[in-house]
């Protein structure tokens, strides 16, 4: 009886839709690839059950790439499988925003880096986001440079 549930299954099939991301070191690619590059604080979360998605709005404190505002809304996934990022309000973070079809997202498959410290963090790791941040930033300006 197992063998047979196992095969009506896999015959029916299910579509199952997940998030892969490819981490690589942070190169001109990701500074190419990015609509635009803030850094900044989260002041709002909205979700939006019908998309399924989160409406993230972000105060600009510096921006890096692109023509942006003070405040500006991107959106990412609930989480859970659909590459989401994690927010919550009053994060810090370095976005690296990309455009689809007229909107601005941002995803964890993306350079984005949080650097306060959230519930689960350690003094350490958000030592080690700061410095990862201020390395990103560095770079940024070079590839920014050579134009």
């Amino acid at each position: 009886m197992k063998n047979l549930i196992t095969i009506l299954i896999l015959l029916i099939g299910t579509t199952v839709s997940a998030c892969t991301c490819i981490y690589k070191e942070f190169s001109k690619t990701d500074y190419t690839e990015a609509t635009y590059i803030v850094k900044g604080e989260i002041v709002k979360i909205e979700v939006d059950e019908e998309e399924y998605e989160k409406i993230i709005t972000f105060k600009v404190v510096d921006s890096y790439k692109g023509d942006y505002k003070k405040i500006m809304k991107f959106k990412t996934g609930l989480g859970g499988g659909d590459c989401g990022l994690y927010v919550t309000k009053g994060d810090k973070w370095l976005l690296f925003v990309n455009s689809f079809n007229g909107k601005e997202s941002v995803s964890i498959c993306e350079k984005n880096i949080r650097y306060t410290k959230g519930e689960e963090e350690t003094e350490e790791e958000v030592k080690k986001a700061y410095d990862t941040m201020k390395s990103y930033i560095k770079k940024i300006k070079k590839y920014k440079r050579e134009k």
